[in-house]
């Protein structure tokens, strides 16, 4: 039952095209110690989900969602990775993941040499990363979710192999 990226066009609302050095930053600000830190409580309701608010001053990563306030509650300046030489924005917008999903591609990035180029770009429903290293091409695709971290479907289709 694994999933796979339907056939089709895929439009996206933004992309920010950089080095792994941004990405790097965003993932060592936001999730190198997130882990860590909720432990056992990473499938807690308030843990299913993250959100990347995208502007032109960079990435806030919004975490922590409270159903009672129907807001994250670790949301601001504190949590944005501003861009800097090493990130360019093109369009604006913001998606919900589920940080389980995006922790592992975030740090593969941050293990990267410090010029691989990267480009992350996403519409309400997904979010792709590509770059390319020394061993291949890749293109990862990773599901919206809802704040209750159920994901969207949109663009996956089940992996059906040839006979």
């Amino acid at each position: 039952n694994q999933p796979c990226i339907a056939s089709g066009k895929i439009d996206y609302d933004w992309s920010v095209q950089g080095n792994a050095a941004f990405f790097a930053r965003l993932y060592h600000q936001h999730f190198a110690g997130w882990q860590h830190r909720v432990k056992h409580r990473v499938h807690t309701p308030n843990n299913k989900a993250v959100a990347f608010d995208v502007t032109n001053k960079g990435i806030t990563c919004e975490k922590k969602w409270s159903k009672e306030e129907n807001v994250f509650t670790q949301s601001g300046p504190r949590y944005l990775s501003p861009f800097g030489a090493d990130a360019k924005l093109t369009g604006s917008g913001r998606i919900l993941l589920a940080p389980t999903d995006i922790i592992q591609a975030l740090s593969v990035l941050a293990n990267s040499p410090a010029q691989m180029q990267v480009q992350m770009r996403a519409n309400n429903h997904l979010l792709n990363i590509d770059f390319e290293n020394s061993l291949g091409k890749y293109s990862v695709f990773i599901p919206s979710c809802t704040t209750s971290g159920k994901r969207d479907a949109r663009y996956f289709t089940k992996f059906t192999p040839n006979d």
